[in-house]
């Protein structure tokens, strides 16, 4: 008896495969699953009677070499596959204007979808909207300012923190379009007043997702009604001369309802009936490419996730400083190097200098991520890699861990998050104590400090490195954790 995959689980697969080639990393998907005349893959939220998937294709493109359905070897089952013409989503910043919610302004404008606090650090703030309003190219920088402006005509500024995915060549697939504006007390308070005052704050926090359920995008020309109706993965066209667009994973299409999105609404917050946060607002695609859908937005929950942050809502109990002055300094978290600790200056230095190491190589990859690269450095300083016998040899030897390059993008990110944690370098302090714990003990000894996840592995890559080096030649990953491949037995 043949059995059909589902129709979701075989739609997240061919989704998988068209991000991976999007990346120019290998897939065993079949041919016509080609980012060069596929641009994007939807289908219909919820259990269609008779689902079928949207392709996508561009211009040139011959329909003729797509199967009429997948899922199935005899093609009797499965979903079949609907062949439209057209182009990549369009991200929706635009040129610097004054915005009813507020905006984040650099060389192009969005619109905030939330103030949002830091959960293991909530004295500090963000404004949170798309990656591609707040750092649009390679040029994006850690720190850079940004200008607030208001419905009521005053602005205050914000610096860039965090954002993903960093655009630019190579770019790899990413279900996150998303980036952090940090604001200090008196800004945040401002911008809570304001939001308060104009209604731009949210009940709560939502990740329901249904066929046909009914929003409204909260953009600044004022709320526009929508229904989602698909999943929805593809191209998304950034703008920006000479920079490729990135491969947007797992978003929702919607229709919208009295109008269409327009530019500069890139993050308006998506909220559900009850006044939940649910969505931020990405891109616009043409209806007749998604089943209807106009507009593409992102889940909010999996951002929140990711930045391990917090929205303010309507409710909230968390409360500010209403004494704080304009221009008044911000309380803000001690610098670790000077939390008391029993440590001697080299133990406190390798501490601090191996947190920075697996924040710099993995904050993007969650704590799991940083758990592997831990694991990599325990490797080494036991095998005496390369001559190096402590860790603060081993993570600033030149040229083996990328982010202590002296022209790496996030250099200067690296050199001050020590003085302003964030929630990722917290959970890299408590890895960097684990894997100096592990180092004090006898590699025999069970159970371990530090498990292990790499398998002995000394070396890994980035998975979507279009250049792999030479010496992979011939070998194959013995773990792959998140977007990184690690390898053992290479010298």
């Amino acid at each position: 008896m043949i059995h059909p995959v589902p129709a979701s689980l075989l739609f997240d697969q061919l989704a998988d495969a068209l991000a991976r080639r999007h990346a120019g990393m290998h897939s065993p998907a079949p041919d016509w699953l080609d980012p060069d005349a596929v641009e994007a893959l939807s289908l219909p939220l919820g259990g269609a009677a008779a689902p079928s998937v949207c392709v996508v294709l561009r211009d040139g493109v011959s329909a003729r070499s797509l199967p009429r359905r997948v899922g199935t070897r005899d093609g009797t089952a499965g979903l079949a596959l609907r062949c439209v013409r057209g182009r990549a989503a369009r991200g929706q910043a635009g040129p610097p204007t004054l915005q009813a919610g507020g905006t984040a302004e650099g060389g192009s404008f969005g619109t905030a979808t939330a103030l949002v606090r830091d959960r293991l650090a909530p004295e500090r703030n963000y404004l949170l909207t798309c990656a591609h309003v707040l750092a649009p190219d390679e040029g994006a920088r850690f720190d850079a300012p940004f200008t607030i402006d208001m419905a009521d005509g005053n602005s205050c500024s914000g610096t860039l923190c965090e954002w993903t995915p960093a655009l630019g060549r190579g770019c790899p697939a990413s279900a996150l379009d998303a980036g952090l504006l940090e604001v200090d007390a008196p800004t945040t308070l401002a911008l809570r007043r304001h939001q308060a005052a104009n209604d731009w704050l949210p009940d709560g926090v939502s990740d329901a997702v249904a066929p046909n359920k009914p929003v409204t995008l909260r953009r600044p020309g004022g709320p526009l009604q929508a229904s989602l109706v698909v999943r929805w993965s593809g191209r998304v066209d950034v703008g920006g001369d000479g920079y490729p667009d990135y491969f947007l994973r797992n978003a929702i299409g919607y229709v919208t309802h009295g109008g269409v999105t327009q530019g500069g609404d890139s993050g308006s917050p998506v909220w559900t009936e009850a006044s939940e946060l649910i969505g931020m607002h990405l891109a616009g695609i043409a209806p007749e490419s998604a089943f209807g859908a106009s507009g593409v937005m992102g889940r909010v929950a999996p951002v929140l996730d990711w930045f391990r942050v917090k929205p303010y809502t309507r409710l909230d109990p968390a409360t500010l400083d209403s004494g704080l002055r304009p221009g008044a300094t911000a309380r803000r978290v001690e610098p670790v190097n000077a939390v008391p600790l029993r440590l001697g200056a080299e133990a406190v230095n390798a501490r601090i200098v191996l947190a920075q190491t697996l924040w710099g190589e993995a904050r993007g990859e969650q704590e799991i991520g940083m758990h592997a690269v831990a694991c990599v450095i325990v490797n080494r300083v036991r095998k005496r890699h390369r001559g190096r016998a402590s860790v603060t040899e081993v993570c600033l030897d030149p040229k083996q861990f990328s982010c202590w390059n002296l022209d790496d993008p996030s250099r200067a990110a690296l050199d001050r998050v020590p003085g302003r944690p964030d929630a990722a370098f917290a959970t890299a302090l408590a890895l960097a104590d684990l894997a100096l714990t592990e180092l004090a003990l006898d590699p025999r000894a069970a159970p371990r400090a530090l498990p292990d996840l790499v398998d002995g592995a000394r070396h890994y890559i980035a998975s979507t490195l279009r250049q792999r080096p030479d010496w992979l030649h011939g070998q194959r990953p013995c773990a792959v954790i998140g977007r990184h491949e690690f390898f053992r037995d290479i010298d």
